[in-house]
């Protein structure tokens, strides 16, 4: 697995990909355009990945996961990208700061994921982070802006 050392070539590089995949379909929903991402770009290259910070000991308890790294694979930065794109590049740069001392974390409802949520310079955002089965690796899998509302209801 190749992991990207600077957030903005992984984020150029997922654009990029939403580009080329939107130009070859340009009618295509948003929900084809990640399969289409899904089922035609290389698995190696999606499984690429940006580390994007550490989970505190609270996470970790959470999660009950073996580490505290936590990192964001191309495809998922490719399907954020589709199905969120109100989120900016300077979004993006803050998830490691943000992920130190979020103001909400829950469980999901299946509780296999931990959804982090925080807010940041009067924004609302969630952040939902998965640990694989074997709890060895934490990948970013959604990143969002939520309402005050939504905030609310955690």
């Amino acid at each position: 697995m190749k992991d990207y050392k600077n957030i903005e070539n992984f984020i150029g590089d997922g654009r990029n990909f939403v580009s080329i995949i939107k130009n070859l379909h340009p009618n295509i929903s948003k929900i084809k355009l990640v399969e289409f991402a899904r089922k035609y770009v290389n698995k190696s290259i999606l499984n690429r990945c940006y580390f994007v910070g550490y989970l505190n000991s609270k996470q970790l308890n959470l999660l009950n996961t073996e580490t505290s790294s936590v990192y964001f694979s191309l495809d998922s930065i490719i399907k954020n990208i589709i199905q969120h794109p109100e989120i900016s590049a300077c979004d993006y740069k803050n998830i490691d700061i943000i992920l130190k001392k979020p103001d909400k974390i829950a469980l999901s409802k299946s509780n296999l994921n931990s959804i982090i949520l925080f807010k940041k310079n009067n924004k609302y955002y969630q952040a939902v982070i998965k640990t694989t089965k074997n709890k060895k690796e934490n990948f970013l899998t959604s990143f969002r802006n939520l309402s005050e509302k939504e905030f609310n209801k955690y």
